[in-house]
């Protein structure tokens, strides 16, 4: 299904790249993280002068055209040691690849550090929307208004021309928070995670 992936250093990126014959109903999943940096003597202070902030980026290539790749997604945190990615393949492109960059890599001055880092990738088929956790944005148990109101509110968020965080409510993984999701929300109102009530009793 999948070719072994290789990599190349790019421009301080380092890039892997994966083909998928049959990328239709397929989900990318990629997660990278490094180590923070600390004294190596008692009390073992935090270095942060060390650390190294990474990005992860998933691109669709075209091998035919390089003006059609796009970026599919992207995780780059500000504050954590974790980057993940859970993204639809795009039926349109079997060529794939993954980048890992530092989030900082155009700004000036910056010094000259060489974070090491571990990557995992996964290719699988399209998960089941069984579980409630698809529509209970707040994790709460029970599909009310609470869950509404978090998708509206992200829904107002991800119209923003300069929003770039992530954002829950993009039930249907079609790569934005719209109509159809607020359907989806609706079908399954009041339904109830198996432990809800038990919660509530405590």
């Amino acid at each position: 299904m999948t070719t072994r992936p290789r990599w190349i250093i790019f421009k301080g990126q380092v890039c892997y790249k994966i083909t998928l014959p049959e990328s239709a109903d397929k989900f990318i999943t990629a997660t990278v993280t490094w180590n923070k940096h600390y004294s190596r003597v008692y009390p073992f202070e935090p270095a942060p002068q060390k650390d190294g902030n990474l990005r992860l980026e998933l691109w669709a290539l075209d091998a035919n055209n390089p003006k059609n790749d796009y970026l599919l997604d992207y995780s780059d945190s500000s504050v954590d040691n974790v980057e993940h990615i859970h993204c639809r393949a795009d039926a349109n492109y079997t060529d794939y690849e993954i980048v890992i960059s530092y989030s900082d890599i155009d700004e000036q001055n910056q010094t000259d550090t060489k974070q090491r880092y571990g990557l995992a990738w996964n290719i699988s088929d399209e998960p089941t929307a069984e579980s409630i956790f698809w529509y209970d944005l707040n994790a709460d148990g029970i599909i009310d208004e609470l869950d509404f109101t978090i998708l509206a509110n992200n829904w107002l968020t991800s119209v923003k021309p300069a929003e770039k965080s992530y954002l829950l409510g993009d039930i249907n993984t079609d790569g934005s928070i719209d109509i159809n999701d607020l359907q989806i929300l609706l079908n399954h109102i009041k339904l109830q995670a198996d432990w809800y009530e038990e919660s509530k009793t405590k």
